[in-house]
């Protein structure tokens, strides 16, 4: 709330000594005060100057004439042109006041030194004190030449003095008065100043009390919707989701009730703390009443992010709280509508999260609702998902498939190990919707611990069969950065051959903290454990930082495969990357080979190993080992 922003912010006054402290209310002072002073000169050049040009024809005065025939003109160009910026406007209004002021010197006499007078004046109300002072200062330095040079002999001063000294009194005892005025004013305009800044304080205080919850400082309900709007007008322009999330606390009443208001109002305000603590600066965090809460959710860039931000919110905001010496378990019902798809304003979108927490409430407390039961579904699918993921382990419902690796020769030589998921009801899921759950949920820990576990003890048994046989298994980000992971895989490795066991990293993890990961894959093969670089050519390595990981092979990324029999380019780079390989000492691993002809290239370019459905697609344990039984008999 700004009560002195009337005017608009481009046209405000911008002077030569514009500080922190020339707040905005005073440059609307000003803007104001040289609009209302151009109409009173206006009507004043009016009244006293048509009988002023009349008196000046009649005594011949054309100077004067001339000058105030100008000076009607001048003002009512200034009076009318207010897109003019303010500056320009002002030093017109004392250019103008300046050539009067010089014509009737001239032509009067010393009398109309007056009208001099006001130039410093005005500068320093419309202006600044250090415009005032030059004016001050060619006011002087006017009236001396005009006065030596005109005037020598027609002033009233029965002074024995030559004209030069005569003039220079004259002129000492004017900048003396001028001084005196100019101060006072500027005296008064401090006042002025100090007065409109603590007006604008108090203001501020008072927009703060309109805006903001009282016992929390959170804002309240007519400053939510406020920004809520600006949110939805954000979204508008630039894209991006918003959601309104209200919630309360769980049996907040029998709270209140049975420890006292005191008690209550203290777990309020905790709970204000704590969610500005874990809200976003973009976000709006307001007390709707009583114990609801509403955060306003922007720059959200799709489901899955506003199902994480939801959840985050719903997983702190519970828990204890420690008040009083007592130790409350507290539980929030959260509702979430977004917008456009529940709502396309504000009050709409509140009504609607307001609805979906009653609920959540109804259907068992201490959870989150999306608005109603036609929410997007691919969130329903997500939330189906995560529900059928927590249990899938357990029930048997994950399964490990595998796809083979040959050598350019098309000898077996190992193979990458797959994650599937067949849920009972659902189907077949593919790892390219559950594996994105399972990292933002943290189940990729159990389930990349068994993947390792269970992939080192069937290669364990297939090694006394085929002794060459190696596996390689993909690590997710969530994995890598888990302190319990490099046991898991050397307690993997350990069941194996040394040597046999490789694991898979992404291009683009490795390159997001390298110290880190460089450490981890020293400490991998030290420990005997080999390490390929998944998606290569996809990240936009550092090849500087690409020498210094342990690795042992680089994985071509099948999207440089696919069209290699067509896209020189896809060849150059293919070519390049092979290159680079043969210089670090690493092997090639050629991903996604579909044709004969793929296949054929690859050998041409000195790749050492390919895998793609032209040779066998991802299959089943069993069929796994078959397949390795079968190629053995052709090599035969």
């Amino acid at each position: 709330m700004e009560p002195y922003l009337t005017l608009p912010r481009t046209n405000l006054p911008q002077t030569d000594l514009d500080t922190s402290e020339d707040t905005a209310a005073l440059a609307i002072w000003r803007q104001r005060l040289l609009d209302r002073l151009l109409g009173v000169l206006l009507v004043a050049a009016w009244v006293v100057g048509l009988p002023s040009i009349s008196l000046a024809i009649y005594e011949q005065l054309w100077i004067l004439v001339c000058a105030d025939i100008i000076a009607v003109s001048w003002l009512h160009l200034l009076h009318a042109k207010r897109n003019w910026s303010y500056r320009w406007r002002v030093v017109q209004l004392l250019g103008l006041i300046y050539m009067i002021s010089v014509c009737l010197l001239i032509s009067i006499g010393y009398a109309s030194q007056i009208y001099l007078m006001a130039m410093p004046v005005l500068a320093v109300l419309l202006f600044s004190l250090r415009t005032a002072i030059l004016c001050l200062l060619l006011n002087g330095a006017t009236l001396m030449a005009i006065g030596y040079f005109f005037q020598a002999d027609s002033v009233g001063f029965n002074l024995a003095i030559p004209p030069l000294l005569r003039w220079a009194a004259i002129t000492i005892n004017f900048m003396l008065i001028d001084t005196a005025l100019t101060a006072a004013c500027a005296f008064l305009l401090n006042g002025l100043k100090a007065s409109l800044a603590e007006q604008q304080v108090n203001a501020q205080l008072l927009a703060d009390q309109a805006m903001h919850d009282p016992l929390t400082g959170l804002a309240n309900r007519r400053l939510l919707e406020d920004r809520t709007r600006q949110a939805i007008a954000q979204a508008q322009r630039r894209g991006g989701m918003v959601a309104v999330v209200m919630f309360d606390i769980d049996r907040f009443k029998a709270v209140n009730d049975g420890h006292g208001h005191a008690l209550g109002d203290a777990l309020i305000m905790t709970c204000a703390e704590r969610l500005t603590a874990i809200a976003r600066r973009e976000d709006t965090v307001a007390r709707f009443g009583g114990d609801e809460f509403v955060v306003v959710l922007t720059q959200l860039q799709d489901e899955n992010d506003l199902l994480a931000a939801v959840k985050r919110l719903h997983q702190m905001m519970a828990g204890k709280y420690l008040l009083q010496g007592l130790d409350l378990h507290v539980n929030t019902s959260m509702g979430v509508a977004v917008y456009l798809r529940d709502g396309e304003d504000t009050e709409t979108l509140i009504k609607h999260a307001d609805m979906a927490m009653y609920h959540a409430k109804e259907t068992g407390r201490g959870r989150f609702q999306f608005f109603q039961a036609t929410m997007n579904e691919r969130l329903t699918r997500r939330l189906q998902l995560e529900n059928a993921l927590r249990n899938a382990l357990a029930n048997g419902e994950l399964q490990l498939y595998f796809q083979p690796r040959v050598s350019a020769d098309g000898h077996p030589c190992g193979g990458e190990v797959l994650l599937r998921w067949f849920h009972p009801e659902l189907g077949s899921i593919s790892p390219a919707q559950f594996i994105p759950i399972a990292e933002d949920t943290g189940l990729i820990l159990p389930i990349g611990s068994w993947v390792l576990r269970t992939a080192a003890e069937h290669l364990a048994r297939w090694q006394k069969i085929f002794p060459a046989m190696h596996l390689s298994v993909n690590i997710s980000p969530r994995q890598f950065f888990d302190e319990s992971l490099l046991p898991e895989i050397h307690a993997a490795s350990s069941l194996v051959a040394k040597g046999s066991f490789e694991v898979e990293i992404t291009e683009s993890l490795a390159m997001n903290k390298p110290a880190e990961t460089a450490e981890f894959l020293r400490q991998l093969r030290d420990s005997g454990v080999g390490v390929s670089m998944d998606d290569f050519g996809t990240g936009f390595s550092s090849l500087a930082r690409l020498k210094t990981y342990p690795l042992d092979v680089l994985k071509i990324d099948q999207s440089f495969i696919r069209g290699i029999e067509h896209d020189p380019a896809d060849v150059a780079i293919v070519k390049t990357i092979i290159e680079l390989a043969n210089n670090l000492n690493l092997g090639t691993v050629a991903e996604g080979v579909e044709t004969e002809g793929q296949a054929t290239i690859m050998r041409a370019l000195g790749v050492k190993e390919m895998q793609g459905y032209l040779f066998a697609k991802p299959m089943p344990a069993e069929d796994y080992l078959a397949w390795w039984h079968q190629q053995e008999k052709k090599q035969i």
